[in-house]
C-alpha cells in the first residue's frame, strides 16, 4: 500500500478506536496490512471494511466515524479549502460568490442555490473515464462494484468542514446521491 493510502487507512482506524474501541477498530480494519499495492485492491478492501463497519455499528456511529474522517481530511488537504477561500475572497458578498461558483465552478464541482440551500456536486468522471470518487482510497473502485453509502459520510464531513469555513457558520449537510453507490455524480444538500 502506498504511504499516503496507508496513512489514510490508519486515520480511519484511529477514529474508529477513539469512538468505538480497539476491538471494533480491529474488526473493521481486518486485513489492512494485506492490502495490495494496486489502487483496485485498495478500493475493494475499503469496500469490505465499510461492509464490516455496517455490520458492527449503528447508523449514527458509522456516520460520526466517517464524518470525523472527512473533517480530518479537509484539515489535511488544505489546498482544496484554500482554493475556495481564495475564490470567495474576490467577492463582495456571499451571494456574489455563490453566483460566480454556479456560473464557473472549480473543476470537478457544480453548485446551485435556492434560498438557504446549496446543492453542491462532485463530478469525478469529468477527470477521466472510470474515476468514481475523488478519494484516492476508492477512486479505482471497479465499475461493476458499488460501495456502502457509509463511506460517503466521509465526504459529508469534508463538505461540511469546507462550507462551514466558507460561510463562517455551522451548516447541515446531507448526501443525496453518490458516484460510488451507483450515480453519475455526488450530490450534497447544504443548509445554512
Amino acid at each position: 500500500m502506498a504511504r499516503k493510502e496507508a496513512e489514510m487507512v490508519e486515520g480511519i482506524a484511529k477514529v474508529l478506536e477513539k469512538r468505538c474501541g480497539k476491538d471494533t477498530s480491529r474488526k473493521v480494519m481486518t486485513g489492512r496490512d494485506q492490502v495490495g499495492a494496486s489502487k483496485r485492491d485498495t478500493a475493494l478492501w475499503v469496500k469490505s471494511a465499510m461492509e464490516r463497519m455496517d455490520g458492527l455499528l449503528g447508523s449514527k456511529e458509522r456516520t460520526a466515524v466517517m464524518e470525523e474522517c472527512g473533517r480530518n481530511c479537509c484539515d489535511i488537504n488544505k489546498g482544496v479549502a484554500s482554493t475556495f477561500m481564495n475564490r470567495k475572497a474576490g467577492c463582495d458578498s456571499l451571494d456574489e460568490f455563490l453566483e460566480r461558483e454556479a456560473q464557473k465552478p472549480v473543476r470537478g464541482t457544480k453548485l446551485s442555490r435556492k434560498g438557504n440551500e446549496i446543492r453542491f456536486y462532485y463530478t469525478p468522471r469529468s477527470f477521466g473515464k472510470g474515476m468514481r470518487c475523488y478519494c484516492q482510497l476508492v477512486s479505482a473502485l471497479p465499475a461493476s462494484e458499488t460501495m456502502s453509502p457509509t463511506y460517503c459520510m466521509c465526504s459529508v464531513g469534508f463538505v461540511k468542514s469546507l462550507w462551514e469555513r466558507l460561510l463562517d457558520k455551522p451548516v447541515r449537510v446531507s448526501l443525496v446521491r453518490s458516484a460510488i453507490t451507483g450515480s453519475d455524480e455526488c450530490e450534497f444538500k447544504i443548509r445554512f
